[in-house]
């Protein structure tokens, strides 16, 4: 969901849910509000809960599922077909914690990149690169990176196809050093 408050007020929201063919396996909720403050500079409030059955988080032994609020910038430039975004963004509540196998600590800190082009009326190629760390202005401890091709099929539904490297930058406190991929593919309604 895309909503302009203002003009310099915006809000994105996506609800995706995903299965293995048998089994719901994921439900995420993603929002944030965007708030410009200069030319190109946006302030940015939001809030995800991932709800996957597939990589939980544990603490005292009982599981739960990662919830994350976070407060940050991105440095916008556009042009006709062309978005370029850098951002960071700093977590006052999450239980999200480094590295694939959540042995680290709090997740403190992301910071990425993100890109979308326009290839043409119909498709659209969106990318970005985020790297985790539990430390504010620090080496990351995990990366992510996703890109996805949606193509128009009407005015009001997309096809979305892509994939995503998610890995591990250096050793966790438990000697692994993880990564994984996915490819996703799916039918977005965007409004």
């Amino acid at each position: 969901m895309y909503l302009d408050l203002t003009p310099k007020t915006e809000i994105l929201a996506q609800l995706v849910t995903h299965d293995d063919g048998y089994n719901r396996t994921k439900f995420d909720w993603h929002f944030s509000l965007r708030q410009e403050i200069g030319r190109y500079l946006v302030l940015i409030i939001g809030h995800d809960s991932n709800h996957d059955s597939d990589h939980q988080s544990y603490i005292n032994g009982k599981p739960f599922y990662l919830n994350r609020n976070y407060l940050g910038f991105g440095v916008g430039l556009a042009t006709e077909k062309f978005y370029f975004e850098p951002f960071t963004w700093f977590f006052h509540h999450t239980n999200q914690r480094t590295y694939l196998d959540f042995s680290g600590e709090k997740i403190k800190q992301e910071y990425g990149l993100r890109l979308a082009l326009l290839l043409s009326p119909e498709v659209t190629l969106n990318g970005q690169a985020i790297l985790q760390s539990d430390v504010a202005f620090a080496r990351s401890q995990t990366a992510l990176v996703d890109l996805i091709l949606r193509i128009k099929l009407l005015s009001w539904l997309e096809l979305s196809l892509g994939g995503g490297l998610w890995q591990d930058l250096k050793e966790s406190r438990l000697g692994q050093r993880q990564s994984f991929h996915k490819i996703t593919w799916g039918l977005a309604i965007p409004f």
